[in-house]
């Protein structure tokens, strides 16, 4: 199995993607997330977003495809931070 590794390493789309909802949901606050991504098994991930400052956490578990085609539940689970985060913050 992989060590933890930053989201925009392993799988730039998906971070790219989350990335786009945040800044959708947040702006004009630039986003102080950090997203890992965790190999739990082959073939599966464990994503783990932190906003520090907001004490924000949240873990999805997605398969690679989701992560490299930016489909299904990672959508779906990037969506539903995106919006928790905005409900978190002054916008």
């Amino acid at each position: 199995m992989d060590s933890v590794n930053p989201l925009g390493r392993r799988f730039p789309v998906a971070h790219q993607f989350l990335r786009m909802c945040l800044l959708e949901e947040i702006f004009p606050i630039p986003p102080s997330a950090s997203c890992f991504a965790e190999e739990t098994e082959a073939g599966r991930w464990t994503v783990s977003l932190i906003w520090e400052a907001i004490d924000f956490s949240a873990k999805g578990e997605f398969s690679d495809e989701e992560l490299r085609r930016v489909y299904g539940a990672w959508s779906a689970w990037a969506r539903g931070q995106a919006l928790d985060i905005a409900s978190l913050l002054p916008v």
